[in-house]
């Protein structure tokens, strides 16, 4: 053991020779130069485990060296900083490195029994197998690769993470986002939902994760092949562009080809066409402020809402509105209570579920926004009393019993509900028409005024007709 210690000493980095792989090492025991020493820093016994390690070391880099013929750096010495005389990063003691002067990576060195690549500069690091699989430690970047199409790397300069993919798979707690090429059919598939055991494919949270497993032995049953997910969107070929979808959970563990309950659809077509879908309501409201839940905790802090209270919450916030199903299109007739109720507290339920962790404040005491979006060259083009919204509300809703309503921000009103349409306005309302303008009735057509009825044939003549009397 002493005489394999003789063997090793210590010494510094004098010079890099990047087309040979070798270095000089100054020799501090004996202060003489040793040239053509080979390094296996990053990994002596690597070649045993099917890994290619090699590093470019810095000039003035403390390290081990063992006294064989040729000589071999064992190790860097850490805790002692590289000679500042080494220059800059691109440094070698021959003069700056010019990588299409190092050789080609074809290029083979039997110590080390692989291709060793001939761009490394001083201070990088590459560990990889026989099929450049592998991680590089650059000088301004870092390089986790399988190929040039499979890689993620990451730049010191500007921030930057780059990732190449030619199909991308993401499983998460939420769900599933994948990116894949179908016989040239390119698509991006997003499927979750709001529930772990769902996602884990199973019908109860009180069902184990892993079944089948008897003490000290390996699960038999096989893990679910998808998640009963609520949520899918399509982007790409199989979108046709955009396909997106939340639907009820399927009824049995996740599996293939099962069928789910659509709630709502959306599609945007590659024609430009858009199709809205929804079992319940859709709703486009101009309002004057807009609730923004507040976090009040984190997630994991436990003073917070915990899991003891779930899966049992407080139903109070999930209830739908009671219709009188005798009468559903008196829906409409409640359009402001049942409005507030929708879009300030049965949307927001899962925040006031949890009013530890989120709260939820009402519109009126919500900040107000600008058009200005506090930004200062808005703020310079937009006069003050032109930045604050007009305080008013207007809609477009299709209500959940297929009732319509339209209502603008100075009272005007078109309502359709129960086979009767209502047209009303605070002012004036128009008829306006190049030719004819038809009014045809099954029984009665009414009209009254509080003052004057006026009746004009320009060029023409007023005829008015009676079966029975004209009065």
């Amino acid at each position: 053991m002493l005489g394999v210690m003789s063997n090793i000493e210590t010494g510094v980095i004098a010079q890099s020779f990047p087309d040979r792989e070798s270095y000089t090492v100054y020799s501090n025991e004996s202060g003489l130069n040793l040239e053509g020493c080979m390094s296996v820093v990053g990994g002596l016994f690597a070649p045993f485990f099917g890994f290619m390690t090699h590093a470019r070391l810095s000039v003035g880099t403390p390290v081990l060296i063992l006294m064989t013929s040729p000589a071999l750096i064992l190790s860097c010495i850490p805790g002692e900083p590289a000679n500042e005389k080494a220059g800059d990063v691109a440094r070698t003691t021959t003069g700056p490195a010019d990588i299409s002067d190092l050789g080609s990576d074809d290029s083979t060195v039997d110590h080390i029994s692989h291709r060793v690549p001939k761009d490394l500069l001083e201070g990088e690091y590459m560990i990889g197998n026989a099929l450049q699989i592998g991680v590089k430690f650059l000088t301004h970047l870092v390089k986790m690769h399988a190929g040039e199409r499979a890689k993620v790397e990451c730049f010191l300069m500007n921030d930057l993470v780059r990732v190449v993919s030619g199909a991308y798979r993401h499983l998460s707690d939420f769900g599933e986002y994948q990116i894949y090429n179908d016989g040239g059919r390119l698509n991006v598939r997003q499927d979750g939902t709001s529930y772990e055991h769902e996602a884990a494919g199973l019908v109860s949270d009180k069902d184990p994760r892993v079944k089948g497993a008897a003490a000290g032995t390996l699960p038999t049953d096989p893990i679910a092949s998808t998640g009963r997910w609520r949520f899918s969107q399509f982007v790409g070929y199989l979108g046709d562009f955009i396909h997106m979808f939340v639907t009820d959970p399927g009824a049995a563990l996740g599996e293939l080809a099962q069928e789910r309950s659509g709630k709502f659809h959306a599609h945007v077509n590659q024609d430009g066409s858009l199709i809205v879908q929804s079992l319940a309501d859709i709703v486009l409201e101009r309002v004057v402020r807009i609730t923004v839940p507040v976090e009040l905790k984190a997630p994991d802090d436990p003073t917070g809402d915990k899991l003891s209270g779930f899966p049992a919450p407080d139903p109070t916030f999930m209830d739908t509105w009671e219709l009188d199903r005798t009468r559903p299109w008196t829906l409409a007739y409640h359009i402001r209570d049942y409005a507030r109720w929708l879009n300030s507290y049965h949307s927001y339920a899962r925040y006031l579920q949890q009013n530890k962790d989120w709260q939820v404040k009402s519109e009126a005491s919500s900040p107000a926004g600008e058009y200005s979006c506090k930004e200062v060259s808005k703020e310079a083009a937009i006069a003050g009393d032109a930045r604050v919204p007009r305080v008013t509300y207007s809609c477009i809703r299709i209500l959940r019993d297929g009732s319509q309503v339209l209502l603008d921000g100075y009272g005007g009103s078109i309502m359709q509900a129960g086979g009767t349409t209502t047209v009303s306005s605070p002012v004036d309302i128009r008829l306006e028409a190049g030719r004819d303008i038809v009014l045809t009735a099954g029984r009665n057509i009414f009209g009254k005024a509080r003052r004057n009825v006026e009746l004009v044939a320009v060029t023409g003549a007023l005829i008015g007709k009676a079966c029975t009397r004209l009065a």
